[in-house]
């Protein structure tokens, strides 16, 4: 992954570059858990610790209601955030409100990267590319 830079990583530096900014995490990983939680994401997600770079990932499965608030505040505090494409993304009302906040908060303020991932190859992206964007509504 190109944003990843293990040689600049360490616990102090990381730390403290997030203090300065503003920021409580280096990376927000935004996914559908059914597809990707106990595989792709979770192996991410160890790395990315591994290498101090501070990783937000919810680890709770959200009430049918509405996106927990805390994500909504996580996306803000994110440096980046990294959208994982599979399978049911698009299907997900909570992926999409995630979307829509990482979006908004880019447009509006620009400190959030937007980084659109599609891992392929793996069973959470079984589906042929045209399936997948018709889940957005593209053909």
């Amino acid at each position: 992954m190109a944003f990843v830079n293990p040689q600049s990583q360490r616990a102090s530096s990381s730390s403290s570059s997030i203090s300065i900014r503003g920021w409580n995490y280096d990376v927000f990983l935004s996914f559908m858990g059914e597809d990707t939680r106990h595989n792709f994401t979770d192996h991410l997600y160890r790395t990315l610790n591994r290498k101090w770079i501070r990783t937000f990932r919810d680890d709770e499965e959200l009430p049918r209601e509405e996106i927990a608030a805390k994500l909504l505040k996580a996306i803000e505090e994110s440096r980046i955030c990294l959208i994982i494409m599979s399978e049911n993304y698009a299907r997900s009302r909570w992926c999409l409100e995630e979307l829509t906040k990482i979006m908004d908060c880019r447009g509006a303020n620009g400190k959030i990267s937007f980084f659109d991932f599609l891992p392929r190859g793996t069973s959470a992206c079984a589906r042929t590319d045209s399936e997948f964007w018709r889940s957005f509504g593209r053909s």
